[in-house]
């Protein structure tokens, strides 16, 4: 396994592992040094697509309502690690009926 997937998989892994449900949104980007940066926030901050063309590798970690993803990119190498819901998706069944009975005639057959 390349580097660049093995550090993408421990950046997932920790960002599953998290045992807080707050959401988290952040750009870590790799110098052509080493150099490490974080970026906080990376989806709102505009600095973040800046500063990316900057560095050798992007990773980008998200973690919303349960889902965790993180996408990384470099080196001639893409990869996006994810798990949760990719898709909204809506409720089929439903726990609780959406009608009410109000009439025993309803239920009876007719004559």
């Amino acid at each position: 396994m390349s580097i660049f997937l093995e550090n993408a998989r421990e950046l997932f892994d920790v960002a599953r592992a998290g045992n807080t449900s707050e959401d988290i949104d952040f750009a870590l980007l790799v110098g052509r040094d080493g150099a490490l940066r974080f970026v906080m926030d990376s989806a709102v901050d505009g600095s973040a697509g800046r500063m990316a063309e900057e560095h050798q590798v992007q990773y980008r970690v998200t973690r919303s309502r349960g889902a965790v993803k993180v996408e990384g990119r470099g080196g001639g190498q893409s990869c996006v690690l994810q798990q949760g819901h990719s898709l909204p998706h809506k409720t089929l069944v439903r726990d609780q009926a959406l009608y009410i009975v109000t009439s025993e005639r309803m239920l009876s057959p007719a004559p």
